[in-house]
């Protein structure tokens, strides 16, 4: 468990697919067109299991 606690829960939220384009005119568009930022739901299960932070305590949403 990743909290080390059976009493709390993690919850996390993604898009999976990169970071948003700017909004702003001023703002530098790079990093939205980087697509090694781009993984998927899957492929961050694997990773928080390599680690052995994935349980039943920790939610994707």
């Amino acid at each position: 468990n990743p909290l080390n606690n059976k009493d709390k829960h993690l919850w996390l939220t993604d898009l999976f697919q990169g970071l948003s384009k700017a909004t702003a005119k001023n703002d530098n568009d790079n990093w939205s067109k980087m697509e090694y930022l781009k993984v998927s739901l899957e492929e961050v299960q694997i990773n928080f299991r390599s680690f052995n932070l994935l349980d039943d305590h920790v939610h994707f949403c």
